[in-house]
């Protein structure tokens, strides 16, 4: 006869080896009843998703997903990338084509899939709307993972740095005002710049490329006790504050700041009126050096047309400025049609880059590419609405549409751009889309606050503000 503490440890021995055999039916079970084909797809299942979808493949990476879903809509098939999250071996991003209301269409896709050697292609059911869309309660639809970075204080307008490791921010705590930077995953809290009696920051700045300094706009008061806004650079261990640009006269607002590519200039949108090309005739470009000579001084360039609306495109080298000029003179510009300048910093020369009009009227204006291509949302005046995201290619003077908003949709005029990359992010409808150059938009089913929003330099993670907090989270 076993002793009593034997008999025990043996009936738990047998205990767990019943639940390891009944663990693993379950998940064989499970396995096949997601890889399942058509035939496993109940029409009670069909009936309460509404549709119908064909699985083509599955991938771990989004750009690979994206890629191959372009591949299968060139060959005449609706394909669309559908974010997953379970942990099947299916993939973290499914390329399916459809949706279909119907499974007599969704069958009829499934055999034209294997005639294009798509041999392993099922049907899933899928959520639609009653107009054929997809629904946006997706059963797979990923809540992106968030991580607060700030817990106190009001914190606005984020700027991830080129470098991907920090961030920096404009905070109001206790009756004071500054930049303060943070780690993407949190944790302390560096102090970049807070205001004083004297000057008051604002939460206008800019990263330099190498990530070392932050250039910012600080509002004080001139000679004649006006209130100016001026420039200023500094570390972003908060050393090293210079002044870059001091208004004494006539004030107007400095937006739309853009370091040269090597550091050495600051350019900027000088506007006396909103922050729009269009909506007022009194706008200037303006370079300022950020290394001082002997006496102590800035260098300030003025590529502007005096006698035309400008707005600020970018830097396409280190030396050379890209910026819009209307073709018309202030007084005569109502379409605001735009030809493109150059202008070179080491010449002090201005150029016509391309007779115009090249670009009509438009919202906000970026170079990708290395310069290679302008990016712009378009509008239609006398509308407020942005209606398109356009591309148009310097070199082969093509123009793309990367997103067009019908009637009842509304496009954000703000994007942003990846460097690295050349992924493109903008809102439409209220929903972060990606798209890139000569590409399709896609929806990536997330929704963020559109006003206080950047991204990491490798397109992955998105820092925004919500109720005066910072947040990161991930991206599908």
């Amino acid at each position: 006869m076993l002793p009593l503490r034997f008999r025990a440890l043996l009936l738990l021995a047998s205990w767990v080896f019943l639940s390891q055999l009944s663990c693993r039916g379950d998940s064989e079970t499970n396995l096949e009843t997601v890889r399942g084909d058509s035939d496993s797809l109940s029409y009670a299942q069909a009936d309460r998703l509404t549709g119908f979808a064909v699985q083509l493949a599955a991938f771990n990476d989004f750009e690979n997903a994206r890629r191959f879903a372009q591949k299968i809509e060139a060959s005449g098939l609706p394909a669309y990338v559908q974010p997953a999250t379970d942990s099947t071996t299916l993939g973290r991003y499914r390329v399916r084509v459809g949706p279909y209301s119907s499974r007599e269409e969704a069958q009829a896709a499934v055999e034209r899939s294997k005639e294009l050697g798509y041999a392993d292609s099922y049907l899933v059911p899928e959520r639609m709307r009653h107009d054929g869309t997809l629904s946006e309660d997706q059963s797979d639809q990923p809540e992106p993972k968030r991580r607060k970075l700030t817990i106190t204080g009001q914190s606005r307008a984020p700027q991830w740095s080129p470098t991907g490791r920090e961030i920096a921010f404009y905070k109001e705590e206790d009756g004071t005002h500054g930049l303060y930077t943070v780690g993407t995953g949190g944790g302390f809290i560096s102090k970049i710049v807070t205001g004083t009696d004297k000057r008051q920051v604002l939460p206008k700045f800019a990263w330099s490329p190498r990530g070392d300094r932050v250039a910012f706009v600080a509002q004080e008061m001139n000679a004649s006790w006006e209130p100016v806004e001026n420039l200023y650079v500094i570390r972003k261990n908060g050393s090293d504050l210079q002044l870059l640009f001091r208004q004494n006269a006539f004030s107007f607002r400095i937006e739309n700041l853009k370091w040269s590519p090597d550091g050495r200039y600051v350019a900027f949108n000088a506007n006396y009126g909103r922050p729009y090309p269009q909506a007022d005739r009194i706008q200037r470009v303006l370079v300022v050096e950020t290394r001082t000579d002997q006496t102590g001084s800035t260098n300030i360039l003025d590529p502007s047309h005096l006698e035309k609306t400008n707005w600020l495109a970018g830097w396409s080298a280190p030396d050379r400025l890209l910026y819009l000029a209307t073709v018309e003179t202030s007084s005569l510009a109502s379409r605001f049609e735009y030809e493109l300048w150059q202008y070179d910093t080491k010449q002090r020369l201005r150029s016509l880059f391309l007779g115009g009009p090249v670009v009509g009227a438009c919202r906000q204006v970026e170079l990708v590419h290395r310069g290679t291509a302008l990016v712009y949302t378009a509008f239609k005046p006398p509308a407020p609405e942005a209606v398109g995201l356009v591309a148009l290619d310097l070199t082969s003077l093509n123009r793309f549409t990367l997103a067009q908003a019908n009637p009842e949709e509304k496009l954000n005029e703000r994007f942003w751009i990846i460097d690295r990359s050349n992924r493109i992010f903008f809102f439409l409808n209220d929903e972060l889309h990606t798209t890139e150059l000569g590409g399709r938009p896609v929806s990536l089913q997330v929704k963020l606050p559109e006003r206080d929003v950047t991204f990491s330099p490798d397109g992955r993670r998105a820092c925004f503000s919500e109720n005066g907090l910072l947040f990161v989270s991930s991206l599908p």
